[in-house]
């Protein structure tokens, strides 16, 4: 068995991402040097065979060919000017969260939350040979997803046309990994 899930404490598989009762995505030591999944008490990466925790600087930064996902919620700031500060927080919060399971569905790491979007990227920290699909078919989901929100958001809180914006870039970045897990590219 895997660590249980942070958000409803839930008993896992020891390689499961996501958890299987709440559906949030489980937070898994990773290997410093190639950022894939260790079991716990690893002492070593199955993948890269680097020693945990002792992944020398040079190793921290990789030169990747990633594939770039940016979405956000169009017109938030007219948005943000129409509604409360907390039912702003609520309608949008939602979105992003929708973008993000979106994202991780597909394989892509959530690199950056702005308050009304995401960055996220494929092919880092793991990469796979059809990153670009996958970001792809995630922008799809995202904007599916969001026009199904769309109805709810139009009938909670009388907001039409409410919409989100996808753009997608493929091409070689620096990928640095910092501690925690987090990329920065």
């Amino acid at each position: 068995m895997g660590p249980p899930c942070a958000s409803c404490g839930a008993a896992n598989a020891a390689d499961a991402r996501y958890c299987a009762q709440c559906g949030a995505a489980l937070d898994v030591a990773r290997c410093d040097a190639c950022g894939e999944p260790l079991a716990e008490g690893a002492r070593f990466c199955p993948s890269c065979g680097k020693a945990v925790g002792q992944a020398p600087p040079a190793a921290r930064e990789a030169r990747k060919v990633v594939t770039a996902l940016f979405a956000d919620v169009v017109g938030s700031t007219a948005l943000a000017e129409r509604l409360d500060p907390e039912d702003f927080t609520s309608v949008v919060g939602e979105a992003v969260r929708r973008m993000a399971v979106a994202v991780e569905t597909f394989g892509g790491a959530v690199s950056e939350l702005a308050g009304d979007g995401l960055l996220a990227l494929f092919g880092a920290p793991a990469a796979h040979e059809d990153d670009p699909e996958r970001a792809v078919l995630a922008g799809l989901r995202i904007v599916a997803d969001i026009d199904a929100y769309a109805a709810d958001v139009a009938r909670d809180w009388e907001i039409e046309d409410f919409r989100v914006r996808v753009g997608i870039e493929t091409g070689l970045a620096v990928i640095e990994h910092l501690d925690g897990g987090q990329l920065r590219g």
